[in-house]
């Protein structure tokens, strides 16, 4: 059995500045709900083909679940569905979500 290499990454997510030790290989859908506990990304088909994990990395639109964490770049700015708005002023995609 192989031991991962893990290695610090550091995003900008929701606006904060998050470092993570992850292994390059790991998964980042995986990374955000269980380093970051983030579970609003949500994983669906795992083979970037529903949506469900969709998050913004440097305003484009990724399908995290199949996303590898070292193809990402340190400082790359990553919204996730609890970033697009505030507890008093919902964004209308995360009020189609609670719906």
């Amino acid at each position: 059995m192989s031991k991962k290499t893990l290695r610090r990454h550091e995003f900008i997510v929701n606006g904060v500045a998050i470092p993570v030790l992850a292994a390059d290989d790991e998964i980042l859908a995986d990374v955000i709900r269980k380093k970051m506990g983030l579970t609003g990304t949500k994983v669906g088909c795992r083979l970037n083909q529903c949506g469900i994990c969709s998050v913004l990395v440097d305003g484009k639109v990724v399908r995290s679940c199949l996303q590898k964490v070292g193809k990402i770049s340190d400082g790359a700015v990553i919204t996730t569905i609890e970033g697009t708005g505030t507890p008093n002023s919902m964004h209308p995609l995360q009020l189609a979500w609670m719906k």
